[in-house]
């Protein structure tokens, strides 16, 4: 219920995207950066996929998140991309919620990424978009760098201009994603965020904090 929700506030965002695909049987997902019980929003909409997890380290991940895992491999943020490449021509989705800003190689990572997909296989990218840079400071991350993890801003272009360059389609892109109903909560909502000095439900999608793009080999 809560996952469908979260589809209906914004569509667009990894909720949406599993739930649009849900329809093709994929039935091999790699969630790269797997922190905050992702595992748990993937099952929900896809219940009969083969999950792998990876990710650096256990970031709030439950016992019952980790049970839902059909693969869960952590390993240092060295040899992060490398492990991604051991999956090559196997994957049906590929899953990359705020990853890409946290990693050492992130142009490697990307390309990993696109080579694990099968023909007709589906990419998931989120991340904090470049203007992000001059948002103001709040807790929760509103500016980039208000997360000290953060170590490379993605530029669109760069990242668009990348994924052609692969032969990767793009079907749906947003460089500041800002669904109507959350950007309303967020307005609401700003007075008391800006006096708090903390995001709020609503607060990203009110600055256009998150960029996505939906794509397919």
């Amino acid at each position: 219920m809560i996952t469908h929700m979260k589809q209906i506030l914004a569509p667009r965002r990894k909720a949406g995207f599993l739930l649009a695909h849900a329809k093709e049987k994929a039935n091999r997902i790699l969630d790269i950066g797997c922190g905050n019980n992702s595992v748990n929003c993937v099952k929900s909409c896809c219940p009969d996929c083969y999950y792998i997890g990876i990710d650096v380290g256990d970031y709030n991940l439950g016992s019952n998140a980790k049970s839902l895992m059909d693969e869960y491999h952590v390993v240092s943020p060295e040899k992060f991309a490398d492990k991604i490449s051991d999956f090559k021509d196997s994957i049906d989705i590929v899953i990359s919620a705020h990853n890409l800003e946290h990693c050492n190689e992130p142009w490697k990572v990307l390309e990993n990424m696109i080579l694990c997909l099968n023909d007709g296989g589906s990419l998931y990218l989120a991340f904090p978009s470049e203007e992000s840079v001059h948002f103001p400071n709040r807790e929760g991350t509103l500016n980039f760098y208000d997360d000290p993890t953060h170590i490379w801003c993605p530029e669109w272009n760069e990242i668009l201009k990348f994924l052609v360059q692969h032969n990767i389609k793009v079907n749906y892109a947003c460089k500041n994603y800002s669904p109507l109903i959350l950007r309303t909560i967020g307005k609401f909502n700003e007075h008391k965020s800006n006096k708090k000095r903390k995001v709020l439900t609503g607060t990203w999608t009110y600055y256009g904090f998150e960029s996505i793009i939906w794509c397919k080999k």
